[in-house]
C-alpha cells in the first residue's frame, strides 16, 4: 500500500542527538571527498604551473578556500563554536582582565604601588619643568657672556635677560608647585636669584667662547710622552681665562649697584639654606634606594653610589654664593673678609679637598692680603715602595674613596644633583 505525501510539518524528526550524529557523518564524508577532489586538482595546477600556466594556482585557492570552510562547518558541528567566536573570546578575555584589574585596583596591597607610582610621575614632571626653566636660565646667563664679549653695554641686553629669567623662575615655580621639596628646583631658583643679584649689580663677565678655547690635539700628531699632564693644562688655561675675565668684570662695578644687589643676594641664599635642609632628606632615600637595588642583587659600584652627596651639593651651593659676593664687595672697597671666612667654612663642611679651597682662596680678588697655606709636597716613593702599599696607606685609601666628595669648588654654574 502505498502512503500519501505527507507535509513537511507532520514527518516526525529523529532525536536531537541522532541528527547530529547523521550531520556530522556526513560532514565528514563530505570533508574527504573535497579533500581528494582538492588533492587531485592540486597535482593538476602543479603540472600547469611547471608549463606555464597561471590558471591552475588559482584553482587551487578556490579550492583550498572551499575545503577550509567545509572544514569550518565541521569544526562547528563537533565542538559547537562558531568560526568567529576569538572575537568573542578577545572580548570575553578583556572583560575578564578589566574584571581583573578592577579587583586589583581596589585590593589593600595595591595602595601603596599606586602611591609610589603617583610620586614618581610627579618627579618626572618636575624634573621636566626644572630643566625646560634651566634652558632659560642659560639663554639668560649666555646673553649676557656673548654682550660683554662684543663689547656692549648690560643695558642692551638687560630686558631680554630679564626675560628669559622670568621664565626661567615660572617653570621652576611650576614644579614647586607639584612638589615644594623638590631639590633640584630648589636649587634652580637659589641659582636664578644669585644671577639676578649679579645682573643687578652690573657683573658682566664675558666668560671663555668655545672658539677660543685651546684646541684638542690631533690623534694624527705625535703621541704625547705625558698625556695626564696635558690634560690639566688645558683645563688650567681655561680656569685662568675664566679668572681674568671675571676680575675685568669686577673692576667695572659700582658700590651703589652693589647696594642694590644685596636683595638678590639675601634671597639666594634663603633659597640655598632650604637645600640645605632638604639634602639630609634625600640623601636618606638615596642610600635606602641603594640598600633595596643591592637587595635585589643589582650590581653596586661605590665610587658611583657616593659621587654626589645632596648635602655637600647644598653646602657648596651656599658657599658659592658667599664666595662670589664677598668678590664684589672686595671690588667696590666694602668689608668681605667676614663673608670669605664663611664661605671657606661651608667649603670645609662639605668636605671639600683643602687642595681645592686652596685654589679658590688664590683665586680671590683680595688673596695677596690671605694667609693661604703653601701645597703640600706629596711624598717621592720608589717603584718597589709603590707597588707594595702598607695596610695602613690602603685602609686610607677606602676610607678616602668611600667618603662623599663635594663637587664644584668654586662655580658660577649650578651642578645638578643626580638621584
Amino acid at each position: 500500500m502505498s502512503g500519501l505525501p505527507q507535509p513537511q510539518s507532520d514527518v516526525p524528526k529523529p532525536p536531537a542527538e541522532e541528527e547530529l550524529e547523521r550531520q556530522q557523518v556526513l560532514a565528514i564524508q563530505k570533508a574527504q571527498q573535497l579533500a581528494a577532489a582538492a588533492e587531485r586538482k592540486h597535482g593538476d595546477s602543479t603540472a600547469a604551473s611547471q608549463s606555464g600556466g597561471v590558471a591552475g594556482a588559482h584553482t587551487e585557492e578556490m579550492h583550498l578556500e572551499s575545503w577550509l570552510v567545509d572544514f569550518a562547518h565541521l569544526f562547528i558541528q563537533q565542538t559547537g563554536l562558531e568560526p568567529d567566536k576569538h572575537v568573542d573570546l578577545h572580548n570575553m578575555g578583556w572583560e575578564a582582565i578589566s574584571k581583573g584589574l578592577e579587583a586589583t585596583i581596589h585590593s589593600d596591597a595595591a595602595l601603596p604601588l599606586f602611591e609610589k607610582a603617583k610620586d614618581s610621575f610627579r618627579d618626572v614632571a618636575c624634573t621636566g619643568l626644572a630643566s625646560w626653566g634651566q634652558a632659560h636660565q642659560l639663554l639668560g646667563q649666555r646673553a649676557i657672556e656673548a654682550a660683554a664679549r662684543a663689547g656692549k653695554a648690560l643695558d642692551e641686553v638687560r630686558p631680554a635677560v630679564l626675560a628669559e629669567f622670568e621664565e626661567a623662575e615660572r617653570r621652576f615655580r611650576e614644579a614647586l608647585g607639584y612638589n615644594p621639596d623638590f631639590f633640584d628646583a630648589v636649587c634652580n631658583m637659589s641659582q636664578l636669584e644669585f644671577e639676578r643679584c649679579k645682573l643687578a649689580a652690573g657683573l658682566m663677565a664675558a666668560g671663555v667662547a668655545e672658539s677660543s678655547k685651546p684646541a684638542e690635539s690631533s690623534s694624527e700628531g705625535p703621541a704625547s710622552t705625558d698625556g695626564a699632564a696635558e690634560g690639566p693644562s688645558t683645563a688650567e688655561s681655561t680656569a685662568e681665562a675664566l679668572n681674568a675675565a671675571t676680575r675685568a668684570a669686577l673692576a667695572k662695578l659700582k658700590p651703589e649697584d652693589v647696594d642694590g644687589a644685596r636683595e638678590g643676594f639675601e634671597k639666594a641664599l634663603e633659597w640655598a639654606e632650604k637645600a640645605v635642609v632638604l639634602a639630609p632628606g634625600m640623601d636618606a632615600r638615596q642610600k635606602e634606594a641603594q640598600a633595596k637595588a643591592a637587595e635585589a642583587g643589582q650590581p653596586q659600584h661605590p665610587q658611583q653610589q657616593q659621587e654626589y652627596d645632596f648635602r655637600s651639593q647644598a653646602l657648596v651651593l651656599k658657599g658659592n654664593f658667599i664666595y662670589e659676593w664677598s668678590q664684589m664687595l672686595a671690588a667696590v672697597g666694602k668689608d668681605w673678609k667676614s663673608e670669605l671666612d664663611q664661605a671657606e667654612a661651608l667649603f670645609r663642611e662639605a668636605g671639600c679637598p683643602e687642595k681645592d679651597i686652596r685654589v679658590a682662596l688664590r683665586n680671590h680678588l683680595k688673596s695677596a692680603e690671605l694667609n693661604i697655606p703653601p701645597e703640600e709636597e706629596e711624598p717621592v716613593s720608589t717603584p718597589a715602595a709603590a707597588a707594595a702599599p702598607t695596610p695602613a696607606k690602603e685602609a686610607a685609601k677606602q676610607e678616602a674613596d668611600e667618603k662623599p666628595k663635594a663637587k664644584g669648588l668654586p662655580s658660577l654654574e649650578v651642578k645638578k644633583a643626580k638621584k
